[in-house]
Parts: structure tokens; C-alpha cells; sequence
């Protein structure tokens, strides 16, 4: 956007793009708008980024629009080197472990359905809510579980100073869990109440942890140390 990189009479380099996310065979006019923003602070740091709640939420409705189920143990092994077995899910769902054993690998998919999420950014709270996600978690041949995801949402605020993260999650809701089937002996009630144990429990300790401050590492050879973080409306 802008005609590309530009640099200003005030000698700033500025890089604007567009963040539009959309269903390559068959692109829409958005009815939502990303937020104005300044491309520069003059009070803020040397190297500024910024980011609008447009961009995920015209991900999210292209994610929905596309009808793409998306492989995430595909991704992590590519990107990230990462194998997921039952050990790692097991944490969550200990049936899983009991029913397969320990080091079976696991496929996980998910794709969005029914509506998009709405993801919303603002001076006070930054949140993504009404996420619908049909997740598919295998191991070997078999279909371990089969769920959809309603409603489920996160929302917080996350802030930085000297180098380190504070900030508090306030909402951690899995939603509620319909279409369900399992090779784990449980029903749909018992597997979303003990899902949703976990991440209460693990929100609480990354609570704790933001309280105090969790340090920033250093990201590719280069320091971080004088790392902000703000949020504004959009």
C-alpha cells in the first residue's frame, strides 16, 4: 500500500500492507473495515509494528468461507519440527493415554463452521469470541475424537515494559461441545468439563507467571530488552 516502501522527510522507513484475508475463488467486499492508525510515532521506538483486529477477523472469514480443514500436526512438523503424540495430549485428556499408550503420534485438524470468530482489539481488553471449531484428533486409523466447538473464547490484556510480559486472561472458555463422538469410553459433558479443567488450571499458572513478569528472550541474535506492547481501539 502507499506505493510500496517509502522513506519520509523524516527520514523513517514505512512499509504499509494490506491485510485482507479472503477466499481466493471467490474474493467478497468485507462489510468490516480495519481501524485508522499513524504508520509512525515519533515518541515511540525505532522499530514499530502494528497490527488491526481486521486482519483476523477477515482470517477467520476466510477460513470459514474456504470450508479448508486445517492439518495443525502437518504445520508443526514443517514449521516447527514438532511431533505431537499422546504423551503431550495426554496432559489434557488422560483417557488417551490409558486407551493408546505412551509416544503414539497424533494427527489434529480443525476447521471453522457455522460462523466466524470475532476478534476485537481495545485500550482495555483484547479478545477473540464466538470461535466454532470442528477438531479432529486421531491416533494411527482410528478417529480418538470428534468434536465441535461452540462458542468458545479468550480475552485479556497484555502489556510490556523492561523487557518482560504482564498483562492477565481474563476469559478461557472452550465453549460448549456438540457432534461429539470418541473411542475414550466418555461422553461429550465429561470430556468438555475435564478439557476445560486444564485450561483453568493452566491459565492460572500463565496468570501468575504475567504477574511477575515473564522475561522476553532474545529473538534471533537481537536483544528485545526494550520491548513495548500497547493495545488501541482496532
Amino acid at each position: 500500500m502507499g506505493g510500496g516502501p517509502t522513506v519520509t522527510s523524516s527520514e523513517v522507513l514505512e512499509v504499509t500492507m494490506d491485510g485482507t484475508f479472503y477466499d481466493a475463488n471467490a474474493p467478497e467486499t468485507y462489510s468490516i473495515t480495519p481501524a485508522p492508525f499513524s504508520v509512525y510515532n515519533p515518541q515511540g521506538k525505532t522499530f514499530q509494528g502494528y497490527l488491526t483486529d481486521y486482519v483476523l477477523n477477515t482470517n477467520m472469514k476466510a477460513c470459514l468461507d474456504t470450508k479448508n480443514t486445517l492439518d495443525i500436526t502437518y504445520l508443526l512438523q514443517k514449521f516447527a519440527k514438532v511431533t505431537i503424540t499422546t504423551d503431550e495430549i495426554g496432559v489434557a485428556i488422560p483417557e488417551l493415554l490409558t486407551k493408546y499408550g505412551s509416544g503414539k503420534a497424533i494427527s489434529l485438524k480443525a476447521a471453522f463452521v457455522e460462523k466466524p470468530g470475532v476478534a476485537k482489539f481495545t485500550p482495555t481488553l483484547d479478545s477473540i469470541t464466538d470461535l466454532n471449531l470442528a477438531v479432529t484428533l486421531g491416533v494411527g486409523s482410528d478417529v480418538a475424537i470428534s468434536a465441535q466447538f461452540n462458542a468458545g473464547a479468550a480475552a485479556g490484556l497484555l502489556n510490556a515494559k523492561s523487557g518482560s510480559l504482564f498483562g492477565n486472561i481474563s476469559q478461557h472458555t472452550i465453549g460448549t461441545i456438540s457432534n461429539f463422538s470418541t473411542t475414550l469410553g466418555m461422553d461429550a459433558a465429561t470430556f468438555q468439563k475435564e478439557f476445560q479443567a486444564f485450561v483453568d488450571s493452566n491459565v492460572a499458572t500463565l496468570n501468575s507467571q504475567l504477574s511477575a513478569g515473564i522475561k522476553v528472550p532474545t529473538f534471533l541474535g537481537i536483544s528485545v530488552s526494550d520491548f513495548e506492547l500497547n493495545s488501541s481501539n482496532g
